[in-house]
């Protein structure tokens, strides 16, 4: 499963880069103007780890890249090593599309399916695993100051099919701030 996992991303990340390296550069430049943004932020985050009924706390940090109109993509890096039952960690390596949705207010609710990969350490720190896993959700940002954005709140439901032979579905919350570089 390893494996097949990272030669799907691999491949995902190679056919999605081929495109923009072969394109002309007039059509790459033109295709940067207009309202793209990128981001970065951290998160604090809390989650039901779905062993034991155990809630995980940690950090996060995460990177958005907006595209014309309300898709973009999200790739999120989450560890969680805080209050784990029996020595039990996860963080979370996950990358895929994010959807705004039509705003209200100054909120701009979104949604995203992310997919990548997920580690758990258990047994008070003697085994571990690392396991695919796709991670549905969606959230809140509020811009705040001038290139500063609250990530009011973030919910995320993951799906870990092959976890010791059952699947895992560990989920929770995060919030945090962001700085927008354009």
């Amino acid at each position: 499963m390893k494996k097949q996992t990272f030669a799907f991303f691999f491949l995902f990340a190679f056919a999605a880069g081929s495109g923009a390296i072969s394109s002309p550069a007039q059509a790459v430049l033109g295709w940067l103007k207009g309202p793209v943004s990128v981001s970065a932020g951290g998160t604090v985050s809390l989650f039901n780890s779905d062993e034991q009924n155990n809630q995980l706390f940690g950090f996060g940090a995460y990177a958005d890249l907006d595209l014309k109109g309300r898709v973009g993509f999200e790739a999120l890096a989450r560890w969680l090593p805080i209050n784990g039952i029996t020595g039990e960690t996860q963080s979370n390596y996950l990358i895929g599309p994010r959807i705004q949705i039509r705003r209200f207010w100054k909120a701009r609710p979104y949604v995203k399916i992310l997919g990548g990969l997920s580690r758990s350490t258990f047994d008070h720190g003697t085994a571990s695993g690392e396991f695919g896993a796709v991670a549905i959700g969606g959230g809140v940002d509020i811009p705040w100051k001038h290139k500063l954005t609250i990530r009011a709140i973030d919910y995320e439901y993951q799906f870990w099919p092959e976890y010791l032979g059952d699947p895992l579905t560990p989920h929770g919350f995060n919030s945090g701030l962001s700085y927008r570089f354009r």
